[in-house]
């Protein structure tokens, strides 16, 4: 659902000039594409509206003090807004609060951001690697589209701090039914003077991958742990692994897959990848973007096939 057209209506408004100060009522017509049940508050919020507080274009005496709309026809509506002598302290008091643009209704969209990233197992989940148990470099590439979801509202303030903490974390809880570890959320905030209005358009996007967003590596190394005969890994005097060089025939030193455990790989087994979680974990649940927009029916669970709980 959106707005496809605002027309000024010339021939509608008037103009008074009393003892009070002037006053002057402006009339747009609002078209939407879709209809909808609110399609009244949409239009009061609509771009190219103008706000409560803001200065009339042609009086600097006189600002909004009201916005309201009806509904003409389904996808039609009138939005009448009216210039007069406004207290500054009443934008803060609540006099027009319909019009304060902290209540205007979220905006929220879903779409694909497509990546080319490296992989280590092919559809079925086999690892890619050589005839000889080797991986591949350079690795097999794979396009990528993670499902990103954007949301746009206006907040009374930004807090720098939370979205540099979020820009190095993923989810540590459920977030539209996908397990923590798989979403990032990069928080951007743009500092917005709107007539007498001053407010924050914070814009939150969030990127979801298939599986996750920890590192991945091939267990492979110059090195092994060196074990006694009874298979345990022994130790030097410190307490570290002691550790033996792989040498390939001619007594060079060469890279060998490891078993995970630091030991060589035995032939023909599966080579071992090792996974490295390199964000923090955060709650996003505190940031409400599950829930129901203001103005609107998404929300709730991402609908996706791969995305667990779906």
């Amino acid at each position: 659902m959106g707005v496809l057209e605002i027309q000024r209506e010339w021939q509608s408004g008037a103009f008074h000039s009393t003892s009070n100060g002037n006053s002057h009522s402006m009339r747009f017509a609002v078209y939407f594409d879709t209809p909808e049940k609110d399609l009244e508050r949409q239009a009061v919020y609509a771009r190219g509206i103008p706000r409560q507080g803001q200065v009339h274009p042609s009086d600097p005496s006189i600002w909004v003090v009201s916005v309201s709309a009806a509904r003409v026809a389904p996808l039609y509506c009138e939005v009448t807004v009216v210039y007069g002598k406004i207290d500054q302290t009443d934008l803060t008091s609540g006099a027009d609060p319909d019009n304060n643009p902290l209540n205007a209704p979220e905006q929220r969209s879903w779409e694909f951001e497509q990546s080319q990233e490296p992989i280590d197992r092919d559809a079925a989940g086999r690892p890619i690697c050589n005839s000889a148990g080797q991986s591949l470099d350079p690795p097999v590439m794979r396009e990528v589209g993670d499902p990103v979801l954007t949301v746009v509202r206006n907040e009374s303030a930004f807090d720098e701090g939370r979205a540099v903490r979020y820009s190095r974390a993923t989810n540590s809880d459920a977030f539209f039914g996908v397990e923590p570890g798989h979403v990032r959320c990069r928080i951007t905030g743009q500092y917005v003077v709107e007539g007498a209005w001053t407010y924050w358009r914070v814009t939150y996007v969030c990127r979801f991958r298939e599986d996750g967003w920890k590192e991945r590596r091939v267990d492979k190394g110059f090195f092994s742990v060196m074990k006694d005969a009874a298979g345990k890994p022994r130790a030097n005097s410190d307490g570290s692994a002691m550790l033996a060089l792989n040498q390939a025939q001619g007594g060079e030193g060469a890279e060998f897959l490891l078993d995970g455990k630091g030991g060589r790989l035995r032939k023909g087994a599966a080579p071992v990848f090792l996974e490295f979680d390199t964000f923090k974990r955060l709650p996003f649940g505190p940031l409400k973007l599950e829930g129901r927009p203001t103005a609107g029916k998404s929300g709730g669970k991402f609908i996706g096939g791969w995305i667990p709980g779906s």
